[in-house]
């Protein structure tokens, strides 16, 4: 699963586009402390943040990383941390939130380990279109399964900004577009109807590719 994870980040270019955005609305000094939650190996705060010994990683999976960087293997409801942090980066981790119905909880801990001028970053897909519909065949398909997306209504009462962006999904055939379609539907092989999957896309899309609209949100 790791390696069509690192496909499908090489494939939508979602990083890049994320830590664009970053750069182009907060200013990273090397001084900024940086706190990646659901981090995968940290290509986002290793991109920002060239003084490796300023950034926090969590994961629930172990990653190898530079030896200056702190990495903490934990979920982050369980995960014990220490200090104040300028920046807190939680991208594409709304969904693990989600099906845990911890959303609330994971959000008031990163408010929790902000410092006072810090700021929050929240990374999620929208859902929008076509992805509201592949969302909705799983629904009626694939039963138990995590996707991407995030509550707004927690965050309504802070003072934020949004940023809206859309990536790319490509592949050469239907077949390789359902396989790389588990990155957003996240089930258990055994549970993923894959031959069921390629049938929906292929009636639903001209050619094997589509857009996914993500959101940036920036908590001050």
């Amino acid at each position: 699963m790791e390696e069509l994870f690192r496909l499908f980040k090489n494939i939508t270019n979602e990083e890049g586009e994320i830590i664009k955005i970053i750069k182009e609305n907060i200013k990273v000094s090397s001084l900024t402390s940086i706190l990646d939650i659901g981090s995968n190996s940290g290509y986002i705060s290793s991109k920002l943040q060239p003084q490796k010994n300023k950034i926090t990683l969590i994961d629930i999976d172990e990653f190898n990383t530079e030896p200056e960087i702190k990495f903490i293997k934990s979920s982050w409801e369980e995960a014990i941390i220490e200090g104040k942090f300028d920046l807190i980066i939680a991208s594409h981790v709304w969904g693990h939130f989600g099906y845990k119905d911890t959303q609330k909880i994971a959000f008031d801990k990163m408010i929790k380990h902000k410092l006072d001028k810090g700021k929050i970053i929240l990374c999620y897909n929208t859902n929008s279109e076509f992805m509201g519909k592949l969302v909705d065949f799983s629904k009626e398909v694939l039963g138990d399964f995590q996707y991407d997306y995030f509550d707004e209504d927690i965050i309504k009462e802070y003072d934020k900004k949004e940023i809206t962006f859309e990536v790319k999904l490509k592949a050469k055939d239907f077949e390789d577009l359902a396989e790389l379609v588990k990155i957003l539907i996240i089930t258990e092989e055994k549970n993923y109807k894959k031959n069921q999957v390629k049938e929906f896309l292929e009636r639903n899309l001209s050619k094997p590719e589509f857009k996914i609209e993500q959101k940036v949100i920036i908590i001050q």
